[in-house]
């Protein structure tokens, strides 16, 4: 390394949009201060083409939506965002200072474009759109949307609920609109729901946990014709549905990994799925 230069990895959280403001810890404020603030301008300034991870699944998320806070000065604050259907409307209220308001987070906030139709479509309890693996899902589509290619790639292994929830099918529509390709891999393993292979055999999770698992890999081609579909834009519906291919992966937890240590895109009998409205499911019924 250069003299002043440093190995560019930065302790932050990723959900809120700088640095994140409260109590620091006595003796080394400076030291987090220096940190936030070169994460921040990462979050910024850097054009992040790539975002990979195994992000948490917790539908009690400590990443709120929404937050309270009381106003220092008179000031306008983001309460909410309407869907009509074609758009998103962000809807600003005006408090004193020394009111106790509520407003939406900068993950909130992004996390509206895969709410916003359930609503309006009736949904009570979207609370499970609040899981944290959805979020970090929304967080890397709005990095890949704001870099200056408006091309990436999300490499993510996730809780596989979003692949057939009924609940997720608003995030599935918005991911098929913006990627050109989804390659889907269920790990499957969920012993919450007693899975087991289509042959009725024991099948097994590639972690220590009883959630079922998937691998998502979500390219957006450089210079393709952007569908209208960036947040809080209308739908012009211009570009085709991403192709999505999906595969299956059952049985015991070492025939995953040998499978896995030696898989590919190129090598895996993908089938291709065609989502189709209104639920757009992404496994095969």
């Amino acid at each position: 390394f250069a003299p002043e230069e440093r190995l560019k990895v930065y302790l932050t959280n990723a959900l809120e949009a700088g640095i994140k403001s409260g109590e620091l810890i006595p003796g080394i404020t400076q030291i987090i201060a220096e940190e936030s603030s070169q994460a921040a301008k990462v979050k910024t300034d850097i054009s992040v083409t790539v975002v990979l991870g195994n992000p948490p699944y917790s539908v009690s998320s400590q990443n709120a939506s929404k937050r309270k806070r009381v106003l220092n000065q008179d000031e306008r604050y983001l309460a909410d965002i309407e869907y009509t259907g074609s758009v998103w409307n962000r809807i600003y209220k005006t408090g004193k200072a020394g009111k106790t308001i509520t407003e939406l987070t900068h993950i909130g906030e992004l996390l509206e474009l895969y709410k916003g139709k359930v609503r309006l479509e009736g949904e009570k309890n979207i609370q499970p759109l609040d899981d944290d693996y959805i979020k970090f899902i929304r967080f890397a589509q709005y990095q890949i949307e704001n870099n200056a290619q408006n091309a990436g790639i999300i490499g993510f292994i996730t809780n596989h609920s979003y692949l057939n929830g009924l609940i997720h099918r608003g995030m599935r529509e918005e991911l098929l609109k913006y990627f050109d390709r989804l390659y889907i891999m269920d790990l499957h393993g969920n012993s919450l729901l007693k899975e087991t292979t289509p042959e009725g055999n024991v099948d097994q999770n590639v972690f220590d946990i009883q959630q079922g698992v998937a691998i998502l890999i979500a390219v957006r081609e450089k210079d393709k014709p952007d569908y209208g579909s960036t947040a809080y834009k209308s739908r012009d519906g211009v570009k085709e549905m991403a192709k999505v291919l999906y595969y299956d992966l059952w049985g015991r937890r070492e025939d995953k990994y040998k499978f896995l240590e030696s898989a590919s895109l190129d090598n895996v009998n993908w089938i291709e799925v065609k989502p189709t409205e209104p639920n757009y499911f992404f496994a095969p019924k």
